[in-house]
């Protein structure tokens, strides 16, 4: 299997999904509901080393992710991402990455192609950038990543462009970064991503005395529009605050389910 159907097999499944997942604290779920946004780190921001190592280096600073599985069942994950079965998880339904908007946290959106305003200033604001592709993507396990990962002009040509501009993926020779993974550690998880690649309007390099400037986007997290009408929330029997988010759900009209296993 080439690369090519590797990822629309990834793309399939993401778009296969009638549930997607996501588990955090307490404190994660209020953030959630009261801004309405979700939010998206920076791959070069993430706690994964290992899995930076294998991204290319122009792409770790335009590439943002925001991480689902595919089950709220799943004991390592409420161990590991609730903070010992203390948080929740949160019920996202079928996500159509399509209508997806994403902002900085000033709520200055950005616009995608043929949107955006190609108009740009400093490469400081926000204003001066603009998003070239979002993809829902079921991670990749690898025994070996550097198998696809490895930085080469095959795998990390993004700079030839989008073939047709409403593409709603927006990419035709797409490296494998940001949904690549080491199958020994991390394919308990199950992981799904909704990747966003966000380069500058104009300009997106430089070439100085002291080599190339790639440049990318000030911002650490970018934030997703959330429809919170839709979430559905769900809390384990133990959870010694039960109550508080219980009450915190149905203050903010959130369907709440607490399971027992």
């Amino acid at each position: 299997m080439n690369k090519d159907e590797i990822y629309a097999d990834s793309i399939s499944a993401f778009n296969n999904e009638s549930n997607l997942y996501h588990y955090t604290t307490f404190d994660g779920l209020m953030k959630i509901i009261i801004s309405k946004r979700f939010r998206l780190t920076r791959i070069d921001h993430i706690s994964d080393n290992l899995e930076v190592n294998y991204i290319d280096r122009i792409w770790k600073a335009r590439t943002y992710i925001g991480c689902f599985t595919n089950s709220n069942v799943n004991e390592l994950m409420w161990q590991h991402y609730t903070k010992s079965n203390t948080g929740v998880c949160i019920d996202f339904g079928k996500i159509d990455t399509f209508g997806l908007k994403f902002y900085d946290e000033e709520n200055n959106e950005y616009k995608r192609i043929p949107e955006v305003d190609m108009t740009y200033s400093s490469y400081n604001q926000t204003t001066d950038y603009r998003i070239h592709s979002v993809s829902g993507l079921k991670v990749l396990y690898l025994n070996d990543p550097e198998y696809l990962a490895i930085p080469n002009h095959e795998l990390i040509d993004f700079f030839k462009g989008v073939q047709d501009v409403n593409d709603r993926d927006g990419f035709y020779n797409h490296p494998f970064q940001g949904y690549v993974k080491e199958s020994r550690l991390f394919k308990f998880e199950q992981e799904f991503r909704i990747r966003v690649s966000i380069l500058p309007k104009g300009m997106g390099t430089k070439l100085t005395l002291r080599g190339q400037i790639y440049y990318s986007p000030p911002k650490k997290y970018i934030y997703m529009e959330t429809d919170i009408n839709t979430l559905k929330v769900y809390v384990k029997n133990e959870n010694p605050f039960l109550d508080e988010i219980t009450s915190f759900c149905n203050q903010n009209g959130i369907e709440i389910f607490v399971l027992n296993f």
